[in-house]
């Protein structure tokens, strides 16, 4: 299955049209992907909007939408790694993210985050 997408594009009213592969597996509501890493969004990307997200107040939304972003950043990490490889950052946007915050794009530190995230969902959910 295909998803098409078409339009005038925003910065140069260009016509355009996008198709889209879908993956078989039924994606929950909560989360950015599947199982595969994505082929279309990088880890820059992802990482931005777990940081967008997590600056909001702490809701059930905000949280959940930091974590489901940080875990598709980890699934960007190749198997054996320890960080996202800078070469695999093909946004502008995460590039410069990536260059800016390095050490932000470490395993390590993005599981950390993560820990921290579930943990305080837990504890909203629980109140």
């Amino acid at each position: 299955m295909i998803a098409v997408y078409e339009g005038a594009c925003p910065s140069c009213a260009a016509s355009r049209k996008l198709e889209f592969a879908l993956a078989d597996e039924i994606v929950p509501l909560t989360a950015f992907g599947g199982a595969a890493p994505s082929s279309i969004i990088d880890a820059g990307q992802f990482l931005a909007v777990s940081i967008a997200a997590a600056s909001e107040p702490a809701t059930i939304a905000s949280l959940t939408r930091a974590i489901a972003a940080l875990e598709e950043v980890v699934k960007l990490i190749p198997e054996g790694a320890d960080r996202v490889p800078a070469d695999s950052l093909h946004s502008p946007d995460g590039r410069a993210l990536h260059d800016r915050e390095p050490g932000r794009f470490r395993r390590s530190r993005l599981e950390a985050v993560l820990g921290a995230y579930r943990d305080a969902l837990l504890k909203l959910t629980a109140s």
